[in-house]
């Protein structure tokens, strides 16, 4: 068994060994993902034929806690199909950074995490609008039709109290290129993805084949106070990424820039956001948002051993979309 980087001309054979349903299976997303940028790679263990019996992804992510830079490395794409070979795969990914993370994941990805000692902190809260009921067995048509009339009902209601937030007057505006501007922002959270300019203009490309981000810029009488990238999908919106100098302003300008891109939909989408910061919840609930009743699981694991961040999360700005997590099949259509 040996160890390869993935490079474009290899996706035959990662097709052949790709579990169906997931990011490998789309060339333009691995191909984009994984073989354009050295700060993200896909990890192939190969046999004695070349052929392909494992892949990892790892994204080395810009991370500032408490004023310092941190390099985190963002697993993806995990699987093998032989024992032996995710061991093997799992210390590739230990040695890349000095921070491994998980935000999200499967049981069994768990399983393994809390076998390796990893650090868990609080779950972040999901906020959520205008969830799809799926119709249950034998539930009759005036229950689906009161379902569909909620979602409807409270996507107006979502538009509505997002006008009516009481927060000093801010604006949000498109824009269709990052500037240098975005990246130096002065901010008050003590953990956050702090990335500079090249690395927005990859991850959260305004161009891509198989995903659609929206950039929106929030400004306030002083002028730019911050920022939110969407990634609008035919059923879904979700906020990606954001920073800015105000937390509370931030959630703001998050919530208006969503209700912007959902003011036309004929057929409500769905809405998606992580937050683990209190200011920014209030804005969201005061928005219409309802927190889930479960929590995305986040956990860390240092090199050196101890934990190197604090288990209070208050002050963390968590956004859904870190590593690939928003990046899942189906493509362009939910």
């Amino acid at each position: 068994m040996r160890l390869v980087r993935y490079t474009p001309q290899m996706f035959p054979s990662l097709q052949r060994f790709a579990p169906p349903q997931t990011g490998l299976t789309d060339r333009s997303f691995v191909d984009y993902y994984y073989a354009t940028k050295e700060r993200c790679q896909l990890h192939l263990a190969l046999d004695e034929q070349d052929a392909v019996i494992g892949s990892i992804g790892i994204e080395k992510m810009p991370f500032e806690y408490r004023g310092e830079r941190h390099e985190v490395a963002f697993g993806s794409n995990f699987a093998a199909a032989h024992s032996g070979v995710g061991g093997f795969l799992y210390l590739t990914w230990m040695k890349s950074a000095p921070v491994a993370m998980v935000f999200g994941g499967s049981a069994d990805t768990h399983n393994i995490l809390r076998a390796q000692n990893w650090t868990y902190y609080p779950d972040v809260r999901i906020y959520q609008a205008n969830m799809r009921y799926a119709p249950r067995a034998g539930e009759n048509l005036a229950r689906r039709l009161a379902k569909r009339l909620l979602r409807a009902c409270f996507t107006d209601d979502v538009r509505k109290r997002v006008a009516a937030l009481q927060v000093p007057p801010i604006e949000v505006r498109e824009q269709f290129e990052y500037r240098d501007a975005l990246a130096t922002l002065s901010s008050p959270f003590l953990l956050r993805l702090a990335p500079d300019l090249e690395y927005l203009r990859w991850r959260y490309a305004l161009d891509l084949p198989f995903a659609k981000y929206r950039l929106f810029e929030i400004t306030a009488a002083a002028g730019l106070i911050g920022y939110v990238v969407l990634h609008e999908r035919a059923n879904r919106i979700v906020v990606s990424h954001a920073d800015g100098s105000d937390a509370r302003l931030l959630a703001a300008g998050i919530m208006k820039a969503v209700a912007l891109v959902s003011e036309r939909d004929s057929r409500p989408r769905e809405i998606l956001l992580t937050s683990s910061h209190p200011e920014m919840q209030i804005m969201f609930e005061a928005s219409g948002m309802r927190a889930a009743g479960q929590g995305r699981s986040l956990a860390l694991k240092s090199r050196r051993g101890a934990a190197l961040f604090a288990q209070e999360t208050s002050g963390w700005l968590v956004n859904f979309d870190w590593g690939d997590n928003s990046l899942r099949p189906p493509f362009g259509r939910d």
